[in-house]
């Protein structure tokens, strides 16, 4: 391979894990910035965006499991998002059978899509981080 041949191999860390030093981190107790690190290594972008919320359970050293018991979903995109919510609730179901009960076809009644994201954003903060969405409870 020259040196302007493309290559498709990706280091061991690919993609590159978040640094500490990246993040909002004021706290300098060492227990503290361990959670962090820690955060990172398992969850990556999901935690960075959990950072970027500026809760103050931040700084605590139960930052792990403040952050576990937020966290709701990662997806690749808004959409996904609500659709996974309309199906973890059974509603995507509900409206498929309704359809089939009243013989209405699939183009005459549909999620807004645009309202159900309304509703989540009253339930979930929701974030961009490492080119996916990622939310959390309030």
């Amino acid at each position: 391979m020259t040196e302007h041949e493309p290559t498709t191999k990706r280091s061991e860390g690919w993609p590159p894990r978040p640094a500490l030093d990246q993040l909002p981190i004021t706290d300098r107790d060492p227990v503290v910035l361990e959670r962090w690190e820690e955060g990172l290594r398992e969850w990556r972008d999901a935690f960075v965006a959990y950072t970027s919320l500026g809760r103050p359970e931040l700084h605590s050293r139960d930052v792990l499991a403040d952050f576990e018991k937020a966290y709701y979903s990662s997806t690749e995109s808004l959409q996904a998002l609500i659709e996974d919510h309309l199906h973890t609730f059974g509603l995507t179901q509900a409206l498929r059978r309704f359809r089939q009960e009243q013989s209405i076809g699939p183009d005459w009644l549909k999620w807004d899509y645009e309202v159900v994201l309304q509703q989540l954003r009253m339930m979930l903060d929701i974030v961009e981080s490492g080119g996916r969405i990622h939310a959390f409870t309030k």
